[in-house]
């Protein structure tokens, strides 16, 4: 049994001062259930609206997205997980380091929420996984109203 329960600062690549972001995880036997948490002057952060009918789209990192990267320990392949505010999300499974991308269709459903008020903006979904020896990665893709795109993770690479 796998169990880790973590909560993690995430840091801008370029300074920011205006949010912060967050992300607790937690993985209990096969299921991984992240929340990411960003606080501050939300009315600078473009939150794509919540949809009822939820969908598997391309490309959500172009815009306000959060990132789970699921991995077997000292292994190349991996899975990355998109996910927006507005609930849309995709799966995609990699050979290595961004190569041999294709839609992870293995993958059908998560939990998901947002919750959301004037300082704060909720995002939290569940996903199973085989993998028993795990190496995970968080990221976020925040986009500001005025067009700038900044990037969040727990260590950038130089």
């Amino acid at each position: 049994m796998i169990k880790l329960e973590r909560t993690i600062d995430l840091k801008p690549y370029k300074p920011n001062s205006d949010l912060a972001v967050t992300c607790e995880i937690k993985v209990v036997h096969q299921t991984i259930e992240v929340k990411f948490r960003v606080t501050g002057d939300l009315e600078i952060l473009y939150i794509p609206m919540a949809k009822l009918k939820r969908e598997r789209l391309d490309n959500l990192w172009q815009t306000t997205c959060f990132e789970l990267f699921i991995a077997e320990a000292g292994k190349k392949p991996y899975t990355e997980l998109n996910v927006s505010p507005s609930g849309d999300w995709q799966a995609y499974s990699f050979s290595d380091y961004h190569k041999d991308m294709a839609v992870k269709n293995e993958i059908t459903n998560l939990e998901f929420y947002n919750a959301q008020n004037l300082t704060e903006l909720n995002v939290g979904f569940s996903v199973e996984t085989k993998v028993t020896k795990l190496a995970l990665g968080i990221s976020a893709i925040l986009k500001l109203n005025s067009g700038e795109t900044t990037f969040w993770a727990y260590q950038h690479s130089t």
